[in-house]
């Protein structure tokens, strides 16, 4: 099993001011447990830090029945679909 969040805030704490997050990450979990580090899933989304300064902001998650995750974008107004595609490696 794997946990989807979504990071959305600009200033990640112990960073000082480095500006961060505006991805979905990933965290795998065995037996209840995470089983290795959180890693970005879906990222890309900051333009240009110095000016903290994003293409959007991730604030919603939800897994369709079909497997897609689809999340929404308050800062671009829109709702992004993630999918695998069959026969693709998923690396």
């Amino acid at each position: 099993m794997t946990l989807l969040i979504k990071i959305s805030s600009g200033m990640v704490r112990g960073i000082g001011s480095k500006f961060s997050g505006y991805c979905v990450a990933s965290v795998p979990f065995m037996s209840g447990q995470p089983s290795a580090e959180i890693e970005d899933f879906v990222a890309g989304f900051i333009a240009f830090e110095e000016l903290k300064e994003v293409y959007g902001r991730p604030v919603a998650l939800a897994v369709l029945g079909d497997g897609a995750l689809l999340f929404a974008d308050n800062a671009g107004g829109r709702i992004w679909r993630v999918r695998h595609r069959r026969g693709e490696s998923q690396e």
